[in-house]
């Protein structure tokens, strides 16, 4: 498994289309930890980080179970000094404090980030747990690590296809790599470099490997069939975007 890692890591370095998000690996989980205060015990555990709208999300667990004082809100569960560190110990980026669970009980709590700032490297995420009490100085760190690379479009391949009625239509494929979340943006340009088409809003790319598909009906947003010649098709995805030139021939 380290040496398939390794392995996607370097390939993923040598691509020429860079994405944004990239593919994220948790290394190092962190068994449930748990301490006691004046008022219960405090449990925390971090779960597997989840996408969410282009975003990594940095998921902990946190449980209460509050003995005395259960009505008394004032004393809440409080994540603290959370940030992501990366190889060198460099802190590149923080998080507001939250709060909660005063009354007791469970919740889980996700810190969000898009790493499209940040280069390929390991990562540590950290943060510290303590209850807002008489023993405020009290608690526990918490930490997980990640591998980040950055991911990639390339063009795959095309050909034409046909539908029930005959219209011809390109059919062209772009491999998505490490861009799980993010929506696509399809266009067509023609020989002079003008916009002549934009697909409707696609849904987002649903995995870290994706094979995605765009078919062209070989017309223009008017309608109207384009005539033989040299058209470019361009996919964005948030901000990065790779180009493929093709010959037309809509007969």
């Amino acid at each position: 498994m380290k040496r398939l890692k390794k392995a996607l890591a370097c390939l993923l370095t040598f691509c020429l289309a860079l994405g944004i998000v990239g593919f994220i690996t948790p290394v190092r989980a962190m068994a449930a930890s748990s301490f006691e205060n004046g008022l219960g015990k405090i449990t925390f555990s971090n779960l597997d980080g989840t996408f969410k709208d282009g975003k990594y999300r940095f998921n902990i667990s946190v449980k209460y179970d509050k003995k005395y004082n259960t009505s008394d809100t004032r004393y809440n569960i409080r994540i603290s000094n959370v940030r992501l560190e990366d190889s060198s110990g460099k802190t590149v980026k923080t998080w507001k404090d939250w709060e909660g669970l005063g009354k007791g009980g469970s919740t889980t709590v996700w810190f969000a980030l898009d790493f499209s700032k940040l280069s390929s490297g390991k990562y540590t995420f950290k943060y510290f747990v303590n209850a807002d009490s008489w023993d405020k100085g009290y608690g526990q760190g918490g930490s997980t690590a990640v591998n980040h690379s950055q991911g990639s479009i390339t063009y795959s391949s095309c050909k034409y296809v046909y539908d029930t009625t005959g219209n011809k239509k390109l059919e062209a494929k772009f491999n998505v790599k490490g861009l799980k979340g993010y929506v696509p943006k399809v266009q067509i340009y023609n020989a002079n470099g003008k916009l002549i088409r934009t697909f409707p809003k696609c849904g987002k790319i649903s995995s870290d490997d994706k094979l995605l598909t765009c078919t062209w009906g070989l017309a223009n947003d008017e309608g109207t069939t384009v005539s033989a010649g040299s058209y470019t098709m361009k996919v964005t995805i948030n901000g990065k975007s790779c180009c493929k030139k093709f010959k037309i021939d809509p007969n």
